[in-house]
């Protein structure tokens, strides 16, 4: 299979991927020692699949011993009309939530997403003289032009990932995929009308990171290998909209083996994909566990909305839940 992660991660990994194309056009992280902070639990938390699409719920007790809940609706961040309605539960369960939580708090989106991410590519200008296309073969070179059109020439002049995030939105866009159709922004938009806080389970650095991975060689190679599978559409577009279709079933085990299989033929393609996984996956969901513990001991009623890949692939949020004693 194809190396499709940058446009997966917009799907159902990285939010700020998919928030990140009107930026463009305008032109907390893990503890460094991998210590766990959560202390251990005397009474193990119950996980319950809901009949609604990609809903989890987590029963335990607060740190009085009082009921606690969290609920995870496990999001797609691009997507069509066909994602809606979400289920009366989901409804019920984010508009009655003592917490919202979501990948990116709603302040960082509202405040500093649009200045991070230009201030990250002020620092990404390529020195005078130089731009990406003498790196790119002829043929690569002419898939970006015509997947990035008046806008090649000045997003060539920064490093590659500006010009790797501009191809996977405007490939999404190109199939009928929307961030205005995302779960996210349904329920960023339910908070904002009703004067309720998002928190956020990432620091934006920490996405911001994820967007620029690497160094400009690593940045180069991710753009040649995505440029490279742009230029086989209907392989391209038969495993996205199966991704889709699946989430739209609510078929969380096929969702999981697409996104299983995407990494490790990643991993098979290039040695450079291990550590960006280990990032992008891992790390994060140690993270979210740990913090998802906190909630419980805390108490009341949280709502969690974030990227379904997190909860159905690999080592998941719910694998570490596990491994802290929460599970």
């Amino acid at each position: 299979m194809k190396n499709l992660k940058k446009i997966l991660s917009a799907l159902s990994a990285v939010l700020l991927l998919s928030l990140s194309l009107s930026v463009l056009s305008c032109a907390s992280s893990p503890s460094s020692d991998g210590s766990s902070s959560v202390s251990a639990r005397k009474t193990k938390a119950v996980l319950t699949k809901n009949p609604e699409r990609m809903f989890w719920t987590i029963t335990g007790t607060d740190s009085n011993g009082k009921p606690s809940h969290v609920h995870i609706l496990g999001t797609i961040h691009a997507a069509d009309e066909r994602v809606f309605p979400l289920g009366d539960k989901v409804i019920e369960s984010f508009t009655t939530a003592d917490r919202l939580v979501a990948e990116i708090s709603l302040d960082d989106i509202q405040m500093n997403l649009m200045s991070s991410v230009m201030e990250a590519m002020t620092q990404d200008v390529l020195p005078d003289g130089k731009d990406i296309l003498s790196d790119l073969s002829e043929s690569q070179r002419s898939m970006l032009g015509s997947i990035l059109g008046d806008q090649l020439g000045p997003l060539s002049r920064f490093k590659p990932w500006v010009s790797t995030t501009s191809c996977q939105n405007a490939y999404l866009g190109g199939i009928g995929f929307d961030a205005r159709y995302g779960v996210d922004m349904s329920i960023y938009g339910y908070a904002i009308e009703n004067g309720k806080k998002v928190e956020g389970l990432d620091a934006l650095s920490t996405q911001l990171d994820i967007l620029r991975y690497g160094d400009y060689e690593t940045q180069l190679q991710i753009l040649k290998d995505l440029l490279d599978d742009l230029a086989n559409p209907t392989e391209v577009h038969s495993m996205m909209m199966s991704l889709y279709e699946a989430y739209l079933k609510d078929d969380a085990a096929a969702v999981g083996k697409i996104c299983l299989d995407n990494m490790k033929a990643d991993e098979k393609r290039s040695a450079i994909y291990k550590d960006y996984d280990k990032m992008l996956y891992n790390d994060r969901n140690k993270a979210w566990a740990e913090k998802i513990t906190e909630y419980l001991d805390e108490g009341g009623e949280t709502f969690i909305f974030a990227g379904c890949a997190h909860f159905t692939a690999g080592e998941t949020v719910f694998h570490y839940l596990k491994k802290l004693g929460t599970l």
